[in-house]
């Protein structure tokens, strides 16, 4: 094994080795294959809909602190004082 190759640590052996364990041991215990891929499914679809309010949220959150960080005030701000010419 040269240098460049790292050995894998037990984090990434376990993420790879979860998923096939995890059904077969699904369909050891009674549940269909076809039930695990449906609830798997389910439960990513709301991970990735609660990602993407939660980075929705985030960008309208750092909007608007950088535009009163700027000191940007619209024409149609309530507490712009309209100047005299």
């Amino acid at each position: 094994m040269s240098p460049d190759q790292s050995t894998e640590t037990a984090t990434a052996i376990a993420a790879k080795t979860a998923p096939p364990l995890g059904v077969s041991l699904a369909t050891i215990a009674g549940m269909q294959v076809s039930e695990i891929i449906l609830i798997l499914t389910l439960v990513y679809t709301i991970l990735m809909i609660g990602h993407k309010i939660y980075t929705i949220y985030t960008h309208v959150q750092d909007r608007k602190n950088k535009h009163h960080r700027r000191g940007d005030v619209g024409d149609d701000h309530p507490h712009r004082r309209a100047t005299d010419e």
